[in-house]
């Protein structure tokens, strides 16, 4: 068995981020990672950097590095377990600058990983156990002592607020089982025992500190997602949009189409929803150097989670009212609503029809919260960021005047959709229930003239039946361009008109509409047109460079 690991990364504040489908308060901020490099302990390691919150302070059940008699300025670990699974390591009084080599060993277990010393003095990283491990891990952080005598860096920092982003690392594959995907929600769970043993040495020209935490970890818990491009990706004939020195973009692999015996989800989903396979799921953005996970959800407990979603987005007017003389009402409510679920591993939306004829359907977004929005979930953060790649694997329902899509839009943007399309749009996906072959990809942006009654870059290819197959889709959003992927594959164009490619914070929305003036929609919903049915989500990610 083996641990997997993620980049060493330094904790710095960051802005929060707030169409056919047309935003409000000021953006909260959130936790950003500096990059670092790793070292692999395996062939079979895949590495990537996610944001981590450091452990400032003791939680119940961490193991800190404490020995009795080490002076304040001794190098020192703190170890908690994050989300069930992740052993995180927050390091402290290293001298600036310092490369720091951290190994993590188990029974059976051996990871090992290196990170540069902040301006601080501190290192942050994360080891991935895999399921159903339950022993002690010990960590061994081991770095050159300065060769002028000076002391390590021995400045304490704040323990900031964990973030919206999701903590990931990526996971490595045990001899037994296939490496699992996705990113799992923040929040430090408390380590089942702290084991006593900790140690800080000085000799040698060396400083080295360890320490020792004991954790069971669930069978089946959610691992991290993994960033690299997996094994026999195939890179396309075209360089990144990006223009990175890494030369060939190399987009995600295609995801797999559900096992073969599928699971029905929940009663209400509608349109014989199945949960993902229950195998890893292929994913990232295109390759090119140190990208690393911002966002993510997988949605694979049975509550969504309110901190990091709401279920409108500040461009709807009060009540959620819908846009393009679309059919439906999105419903918002907080407990025991049926349009937004989560279960068996997915986010289903689902869209009903009452008794008397009124559509509903479901929406999440992670904009700002608009005043007249009422009071927010308590916690609620929201996300947003600028440049990078936003992914999501999807099936879509099948049926006249079903709208499902992923799309973006800036925090900049006015409530009631004030300033659009000037402030931007960015369409992931739209497809038409009644033709889930049709795949749409679009750019919204202000000006005169337009396809769209203004400028926009509508584009449109033919994919696989997106209500009977899975699929990855993916936008990857840089200063030069954008440039949109399905199942790993690079779709039509790259936008770069100048009013497209917006340099400020987006934020980022799925939904489900029903009906409306789009044309690929034809006449719309009809007597035929299947309730409940909803749009399934296996996840939802954003990655950008660091």
């Amino acid at each position: 068995m083996a641990l997997a690991f993620a980049l060493a990364i330094a904790v710095a504040p960051a802005a929060e981020a707030t169409s056919d489908h047309p935003s409000g308060s000021a953006p909260a901020p959130s936790v950003s990672p500096s990059p670092a490099s790793a070292a692999i302990a395996s062939p079979a390691a895949s590495v990537a950097s996610a944001p981590s919150p450091v452990p400032g302070a003791s939680p119940d059940g961490a193991a800190v590095a404490a020995l009795p008699g080490a002076s304040a300025t001794a190098p020192r670990l703190t170890l908690v377990l994050f989300q069930k699974d992740v052993v995180l390591v927050g390091g402290r009084n290293f001298p600036v600058g310092a490369a720091v080599r951290l190994v993590a060993v188990g029974d059976g277990l051996g990871a090992e990983t290196s990170a540069t010393a902040d301006a601080d003095g501190r290192v942050v990283v994360g080891f991935l156990v895999p399921g159903g491990y339950s022993g002690p891990v010990t960590v061994t952080a081991t770095a050159s002592a300065p060769s002028n005598g000076a002391s390590p860096a021995s400045a304490t920092p704040p323990t900031p607020t964990p973030s919206p982003a999701s903590t990931a690392t990526p996971a490595l594959p045990t001899p037994t089982t296939t490496t699992p995907a996705g990113p799992t929600p923040p929040g430090p769970t408390p380590a089942s025992t702290a084991a006593a043993s900790t140690a800080v040495s000085e000799g040698g020209g060396l400083l080295t500190a360890s320490a020792t935490l004991s954790v069971t970890v669930p069978t089946g818990a959610a691992q991290g997602a993994v960033v690299s491009t997996p094994p026999g990706a195939t890179p396309p004939a075209s360089p990144s949009p990006g223009g990175s020195a890494a030369g060939t973009a190399r987009p995600p692999a295609a995801s797999p189409a559900p096992s073969a015996s599928p699971a029905t989800v929940a009663s209400g989903a509608g349109s014989s929803a199945a949960v993902p396979p229950a195998g890893p799921t292929p994913s990232g953005p295109p390759a090119g150097a140190g990208w690393r996970l911002v966002f993510g959800d997988d949605f694979t407990g049975t509550d969504l989670d309110r901190t990091r979603w709401q279920l409108c987005n500040p461009s709807f007017r009060a009540l959620c009212l819908p846009w393009n003389d679309e059919k439906q009402v999105f419903n918002t409510a907080a407990t025991n609503n049926p349009n937004v679920t989560v279960a068996d591993g997915a986010l289903h939306l689902t869209a009903t029809r009452d008794a008397d004829g009124q559509i509903r359907s479901g929406m999440v977004s992670t904009g700002p919260w608009p005043a007249s929005f009422g009071t927010p979930p308590a916690g609620y953060r929201g996300f947003s960021y600028t440049y990078g790649y936003y992914e999501g694997r999807v099936r879509i329902p099948r049926g006249n005047g079903f709208w499902p899509s992923m799309w973006e839009l800036p925090v900049s943007s006015g409530q009631g959709a004030a300033g659009w399309p000037d402030t931007g749009e960015m369409d992931v996906f739209e497809i038409p229930g009644n033709n889930p072959t049709e795949y749409h990809f679009t750019a919204h942006w202000g000006g005169g003239g337009g396809a769209c009654g203004h400028p926009c870059s509508p584009q449109q290819a033919t994919i696989s039946d997106a209500s009977a197959d899975w699929h990855v889709f993916g936008l990857d959003w840089e200063p030069d361009g954008l440039t949109w992927y399905v199942d790993g594959q690079k779709m039509g164009r790259t936008v770069t008109d100048p009013g497209a490619v917006k340099n400020t914070p987006f934020f980022v929305i799925a939904n489900l509409s029903v009906g409306g003036t789009w044309k690929p929609l034809g006449a719309g919903v009809d007597a035929s047109t299947p309730f409940p049915a909803s749009m399934d989500i296996d996840y939802l990610r954003v990655y950008q460079r660091s």
